[in-house]
């Protein structure tokens, strides 16, 4: 996927920010830009499908170079997709171990799936054969990352940019100034709710249909 530097940001927020150095602006702007995906999980993708291997249950599926997991959204066990599990309904020990003694776990098609570990994605009942796991998830940056998918910059680049002032103007030095660290961090957190409004439905606006009656 298209992804962009984090160099990109800084015209912008050195508009406003004229002592902040390279660096600091970079780390802020990655900062704002995990954060912003951690909240919104607006950046999904499909990861490359993996094939399963029998009597074994976590997988950690490669995120796209910079990014990492954020959250398992949906899971497909072939064409068939698996129902959620979160960690109050795994009901045996088997969701979080291998083996109990004097017990017998036993393999079968996966039915479900659970995040047990961040980006891991368990499947219940192991597999007991090779299946084809499709998973969309949500991508967050890495703290290492030196590009950030496109998205952030093409879509949501006025709110990473105040994200970014925001932690700049907390930081202590020439650059204080609390007024102006809020009126940014609110800026902000305007973007994470129309973010968060635009999230579920993606990009495509459904038409309501009235089914018609004959009278």
């Amino acid at each position: 996927m298209p992804m962009t530097g984090l160099s990109a940001f800084r015209p912008r927020v050195a508009m406003l920010a004229p002592t902040a150095t390279d660096p600091m602006i970079d780390q802020a702007v990655l900062d704002a830009c995990i954060d912003f995906c951690e909240r919104t999980l607006v950046v999904k993708r499909m990861l490359t499908p993996f094939p399963t291997v029998a009597d074994t249950a976590v997988y950690a599926p490669a995120a796209p170079a910079d990014e990492s997991v954020a959250h398992i959204m949906r899971v497909w066990c072939d064409v068939t997709e698996l129902d959620p599990l979160d960690e109050e309904g795994i009901g045996s020990p088997f969701g979080f171990v291998t083996t109990v003694a004097g017990q017998t776990n036993t393999p079968g098609r996966p039915r479900y799936f659970n995040e047990t570990d961040p980006g891991s994605i368990s499947l219940f009942p192991r597999p007991d054969a090779v299946y084809t796991i499709n998973a969309r998830v949500a991508l967050r940056p890495l703290r290492s990352a030196t590009t950030v998918d496109s998205q952030l910059f093409e879509d949501w680049v006025e709110g990473i940019t105040s994200g970014a002032l925001a932690r700049l103007y907390a930081v202590p030095g020439d650059l204080l100034n609390a007024p102006l660290a809020k009126y940014h961090a609110e800026n902000y957190m305007a973007s994470v709710h129309r973010a968060l409004l635009q999230a579920p439905k993606g990009r495509v606006r459904s038409q309501g249909r009235v089914t018609p009656i004959h009278i």
